[in-house]
């Protein structure tokens, strides 16, 4: 996902386009993490796709990121000590956020292993899918219609003016179970099939086909009679139903330069649409709602349930922890600028080196000067330059390198007579 972080910066949080996170926090199983890159799959091209998170990476390191990069949504998957799977969809940058408690998943790779022929069509991934929102209008609870709005906003907004038939490859659809209010997510590839011809022609007419043995036919229309014997179909085999039919302009029609040679044709054909299924699959249930993002009052919760007093005592403990919370950093912070103060003042550990070495060169130099002077001082008074006494500055006797009074070398018994 490539984002241009200056344009970002300067526009609307709220007129951003949708761009979002998905990743794992915690220790989770492997099937959780594969859940997570199959959502960035589904939520693909506006998502980051190539994220890389770690178990010591916490909500707020991702929060500090997604700023500068113009993230709208946090997607973060968390996994209990006994295995419940939770799903949580946060609005940046204050809010709301969804928790989602995952009841069953199954992966895209489960999916199209159950199927005869998969869709394998990276193309059908550079652009959105369209999303379809089922049963969420016929409910009036507040919570269900957040949850619709968050859904419906993690994708991005679909502009009828200017969008082509041809880009809509994929379908995300959430529907609402009213008996045990739980969302089924589903995820479809979107297949257009010429609907102005029959089955039989289409067989005749397929790519690669052989087509049928004529050799046993009398007429080339017991090819297509149901109570032949060598007839190209079978009862068996429905016709597309109508209400599936659909009016699609051709696609070279849609190209700029193309010319119709043909008069009277209007470049529209009918088609039939097809949905084939891509995963992952998600089955889910709301657990609450935070007014704020990943924190906040508890506007709503599928368990608990608290009176307006609760709410209220509630709301007090939190304010008094944010303000202890902000006193101990504004205490860290003024420890932190005192401690940067004295280590100013007392100067770099280089700079303090450089003392150390100026003050060692002043005193050698202190010291050849006094014996200059005593040398002169000895001068003018005796007349003549002092004799050396074998004696250098360290007081170490000249001339007797390893060797003792009277010529005797250390360590080494003398001889007798």
């Amino acid at each position: 996902m490539r984002v241009d972080v200056a344009a970002e910066a300067s526009a609307d949080p709220s007129k951003r386009p949708t761009k979002s996170f998905v990743f794992t926090r915690g220790e989770v199983a492997g099937d959780v993490k594969l859940l997570a890159n199959d959502l960035r799959k589904v939520m693909e091209p506006h998502t980051a796709t190539k994220l890389k998170s770690q178990r010591a990476n916490v909500l707020k390191d991702y929060i500090n990121v997604a700023g500068p990069l113009g993230i709208t949504h946090l997607i973060p998957f968390s996994q209990g000590s006994r295995g419940a799977v939770n799903m949580r969809v946060g609005r940046m940058p204050r809010g709301p956020t969804i928790t989602l408690r995952v009841k069953s998943y199954t992966s895209m790779a489960d999916v199209a292993s159950s199927q005869r022929r998969p869709v394998s069509s990276q193309l059908a991934y550079m652009h959105s899918p369209l999303v379809i929102l089922n049963n969420f209008g016929a409910t009036q609870e507040q919570h269900t219609q957040l949850m619709a709005v968050l859904f419906q906003n993690m994708f991005p907004a679909i502009d009828i003016a200017t969008v082509k038939l041809s880009d809509s490859k994929r379908v995300a659809m959430f529907h609402l179970d009213k008996e045990t209010n739980e969302v089924e997510f589903r995820h479809y590839f979107i297949r257009t099939k010429a609907a102005d011809t029959s089955r039989q022609v289409k067989r005749v007419l397929r790519k690669g086909s052989k087509g049928p043995n004529l050799s046993k036919l009398q007429d080339i229309s017991d090819l297509f009679d149901p109570e032949a014997e060598v007839a190209y179909g079978s009862e068996s085999e429905g016709e597309d139903d109508p209400s599936t039919h659909v009016e699609v302009l051709n696609q070279a029609k849609q190209r700029p330069g193309w010319r119709d040679r043909k008069k009277g044709s209007s470049g529209v054909r009918k088609s039939a649409v097809r949905l084939q299924e891509l995963g992952p699959r998600i089955r889910m249930k709301l657990l609450k709602v935070e007014d704020g993002l990943f924190d906040g009052d508890i506007i709503h919760h599928a368990y608990v349930k608290k009176t307006p007093e609760e709410a209220a005592k509630l709301r007090e403990m939190r304010k008094m922890r944010d303000a202890e919370r902000n006193k101990r950093k504004s205490a860290q912070a003024e420890a932190v600028a005192k401690k940067k103060a004295r280590i100013e003042a007392a100067g770099s550990r280089n700079s303090r080196g450089k003392d150390r070495a100026g003050l060692k060169a002043f005193q050698n130099d202190a010291k050849d000067e006094d014996e200059d002077d005593d040398e002169a001082y000895f001068r003018e008074q005796v007349g003549e330059d002092r004799e050396d006494d074998g004696e250098d500055d360290g007081g170490k006797v000249k001339g007797s390198k390893g060797k003792g009074i009277g010529g005797r070398v250390f360590g080494q018994k003398r001889k007798r007579a």
